[in-house]
């Protein structure tokens, strides 16, 4: 019989234990193995996922992303300015905030697009 760790045999001596151990060698080419398996894996997750073909353009907007704004004619600029009182003005100054050009469209806050709530701006689906 083979003795076990830890147990003793009656009637026999006690035999030092020895274990076969992996070579360094094995133990590296073991690991790499297992390293690639792993790349191979999230690599093959990620194209998967990737995979999803070519975006579809939006219905509402036809892939515009928007409709020009027709309150600044497209131009982002109003043609009078808003005017801010000296009390929003210091409440806006104590709370932090920082007030948009007065000559902004407030319509497309200055970009001269209402964009498409259906792609919000994209142009694609989802």
């Amino acid at each position: 019989g083979w003795k076990r760790a830890g147990w003793q045999q009656r009637g026999r001596r006690d035999l030092p234990v020895t274990a076969v151990l992996p070579t360094d060698e094995a133990l590296e080419a073991a690991q790499r193995l297992n390293a690639i398996a792993i790349a191979l894996v999230f690599g093959g997750l990620a194209v998967g996922l990737g995979l999803k073909g070519e975006p579809e353009p939006c219905p509402a907007c036809a892939q515009r992303g928007g409709e020009a704004c027709i309150f600044c004619d497209a131009t982002g600029r109003r043609e009078a300015p808003i005017k801010v009182s000296k009390r929003d003005a210091n409440d806006d100054s104590i709370m932090g905030l920082t007030r948009r050009s007065p000559m902004e469209c407030t319509a497309c806050k200055g970009a001269g697009m209402i964009l498409c709530k259906t792609c919000r701006g994209t142009g694609f689906k989802g």
